[in-house]
Parts: C-alpha cells; structure tokens; sequence
C-alpha cells in the first residue's frame, strides 16, 4: 500500500549504512509522471506511468549498466561482474530536502532524486528529474581507477507488452515506426535523435529524447521484444579502457508523454525546450572511496 504524501526532512547517508526502507518501493509523483523506485535495486526505476497509464513496468532491470568483459555486468539487479554500490542518495521536493520511507508518495512541482554509485572503478553521478514536462534523467562518470569498458547502457526501460508501436528520429534525420508484433526480435538498432512508444489501445505514449545524439556501440538504441516485455536499450560507445580520473560526457535524456502519435514533432519540440540543469558533483571523499 502506498503511504501519505511527503515533503520535509533530509537524507545523506552512506551505503554501508542504508537499511533499504525494508527494501519497500518508494514513488514520485509531478504532474502527469508517476516513477516507481526500487531501494533494493540501487534506487533504480520499477515502473512508469503518464496520466494513469502505466507504460513501462515492474518485468525487469531499468537504470545504467557497465560491462568489464563480455557478459560481466554491473548494475541495478545484474550482478555477473559485480554489485553496483550506492554510495549516497538524496531527494528533493520543490527544493526541501525530504526523509526517503518505503511505500512513501513524493509529490511536487519539481521532484529531483540524485544518486551516486560505484560500478567497479567508475563513480556515477545520476539525477533524475520529475516535473509537469516530463522527466529528465542526467548521468555521468569519474572514474578512480583504470577502468576497462566492455559496453555501457546508459539507458534501459522495461516497457509493457500492451506498447503496440514504436517510432524514431534516426541520427542520420531519417524517420521510421515498426510495431511489436510478437516475434521476439530486435528493433531499431541506430543512433537516434529521439523514438517513442505507444500504446494503441490506451492512446498513451512516452517519448525518449535526447538533446545530444549519442554514439551507438554494439546495437545503438534498440528494443528488445521478449515475452514479458518491450525492452528499450540505448548501447553507449566507450574507449575500451580507460585511466584514473577520466570523467565522461554527460548523458541527458527527457521522457515526455503523448496522446496522439501524429503530433511527434510537436512533442519532440516541447522536450527540447525544457531547461536542463547542471549536474553536481561528486564529492572528492567519495571518488576516494572513503
């Protein structure tokens, strides 16, 4: 059962001393966006909803995943090469610093939850944003130790199986749509300005945007149609290894929702008008490991 609405306290605890809430979910809420977070997965997304509508839901592993060798993942629930470790958490509600409870609703105009961790050698700083336009995730790293790099997913979101279709704007200004017609296959695989998926039958949508192209590795932004879910992944390209105080790019992606399919130039448009902020930093004790 989800609790009362929240909106005072602070939190800035270390790892070693998170006690999980009871590993109970937590929820932020903002306008027509609704995030389901999971303690127990790393404060990881569990599901999504847009006016209601739950569009991506509580089938598999969402947040960032880094590989140091093939099928050695770290991240969220994958465990293959190691156990990402949150290092801090902190949430804020329209600007006041809040307690985070399991089965807690936070609500506001502006709901930003920042989360730093360490996969293996790389510190990331992660901060996800909620607002009535829409939902900003900004992400990068430092890394204080050599750092081999075997792929990276900056991005992945279990999106339901009710999605029908889906749409893009490829990198190279290209258009194309497919729908998910349960053949358990690839999809998309491109470098891309934006794509979006849509439920038909609910005439509900929520669109991936990105501010900055990125550069694919292995297959780009994809979806992966399986029987439990509609699996997007954006396979960020990396340096194979790389040095003690390397920092990455920021990574920046907007979620916003729609109605109507034939109107994604316009929601497009409005996810790259809203303002982005300037990620913080982590703290020099933390990339120490202390």
């Amino acid at each position: 059962m989800i609790g009362k609405v929240v909106k005072i306290g602070i939190l800035a605890m270390a790892a070693s001393v998170f006690p999980l809430f009871g590993q109970a979910n937590y929820t932020l809420v903002s306008g027509d966006y609704r995030l389901v977070i999971s303690p127990k997965l790393c404060d990881t997304v569990r599901s999504i909803s847009y006016q209601g509508r739950e569009l991506a839901k509580e089938t598999g592993y969402y947040g960032t995943v880094v590989a140091t060798a093939p099928g050695m993942f770290i991240g969220a629930g994958h465990t293959e090469g190691g156990a990402e470790q949150v290092l801090s958490r902190s949430l804020t509600c329209d600007g006041k610093k809040v307690d985070l409870a399991g089965g807690q609703v936070y609500q506001g105009e502006l709901v930003v939850l920042e989360k730093i961790s360490a996969f293996d050698q790389a510190v990331f700083f992660n901060r996800i944003q909620l607002s009535p336009e829409g939902i900003v995730e900004q992400k990068y790293f430092i890394t204080r130790g050599e750092q081999k790099l075997y792929s990276l997913y900056t991005s992945m979101f279990c999106w339901g199986k009710e999605i029908t279709d889906y749409y893009a704007l490829k990198g190279n200004g290209e258009r194309t749509s497919g729908k998910f017609d349960g053949k358990q296959d690839w999809h998309l695989s491109s470098e891309i300005r934006w794509c979006a998926v849509y439920d038909a039958n609910a005439g509900k949508g929520m669109m991936m945007y990105y501010p900055e192209i990125l550069k694919g590795a292995l297959r780009s932004a994809c979806f992966w149609e399986r029987p439990v879910y509609n699996k997007f992944y954006m396979m960020t390209a990396v340096p194979a290894s790389v040095p003690a105080g390397h920092r990455s790019q920021v990574y920046t992606l907007v979620l916003r929702g729609f109605d109507n399919p034939d109107k994604l130039a316009e929601v497009a448009a409005a996810a790259a008008e809203i303002k982005l902020p300037v990620p913080g930093e982590i703290p020099a004790a933390l990339l120490a490991g202390k």
